[in-house]
């Protein structure tokens, strides 16, 4: 499962923070899920479609570990 091999590689990370992680996985597959949704078309969406996300909604695992833009005094 995608989720289950994200987890199992971020956790590992020296600045691996449980809920923030989380919430920031979810703020960003509710962004693809928007964008999913909106190219898909907005007339043949059903109430699943706005309430479910898929496998794509969500980053790989390699994605996660690209060093974004530094915080603070680390990446």
């Amino acid at each position: 499962m995608k989720l289950d091999d994200l987890f199992e590689t971020v956790s590992h990370q020296k600045d691996f923070g449980n809920g923030r992680f989380v919430r920031n996985l979810l703020e960003k597959a509710e962004l693809k899920q928007a964008s999913r949704l909106i190219a898909y078309g907005v007339e043949n969406l059903c109430e699943e479609d706005l309430t479910t996300f898929v496998a794509e909604d969500f980053e790989t695992p390699q994605e996660m570990l690209v060093c974004q833009e530094p915080i603070g005094f680390f990446c």
